[in-house]
């Protein structure tokens, strides 16, 4: 193990359940410290202007705007925020306009957890 402390991961992600399981899973990780999880664009904003920030895990449809938006918001406090979207939306055009915002990668729900 590294003398680096872990990375802080926020998830983004609206449903409880895949929230919570995400950060357990996270948490598993050693060089791995989920922080808690966002359920909106306001909340994310709120998190990545509270506390420091390495990594985020965002889904793309959240209840007040997308994916993309609380990208935005959060890089407005963290602006070297590495971000990597998880979501069901496998549409190209939700695809782009992550990576467009800077996202490192796009994977999707439905995918093996591997």
């Amino acid at each position: 193990m590294s003398a680096r402390p872990p990375y802080e991961v926020l998830v983004v992600e609206d449903h409880q359940v895949v929230a919570e399981g995400l950060v357990t899973l996270l948490n598993e990780d050693l060089e791995l410290h989920a922080v808690g999880w966002a359920g909106s664009v306001a909340e994310a904003a709120g998190f990545a202007a509270a506390r420091p920030l390495d990594v985020a895990v965002v889904d793309y449809w959240l209840p007040d705007g997308t994916g993309v938006d609380a990208v935005t918001a959060m890089r407005e406090h963290r602006p070297d925020l590495a971000v990597v979207f998880l979501s069901a939306e496998e549409g190209d055009e939700a695809m782009l306009a992550a990576l467009e915002a800077g996202a490192a990668g796009y994977l999707v729900k439905s995918a093996a957890g591997a």
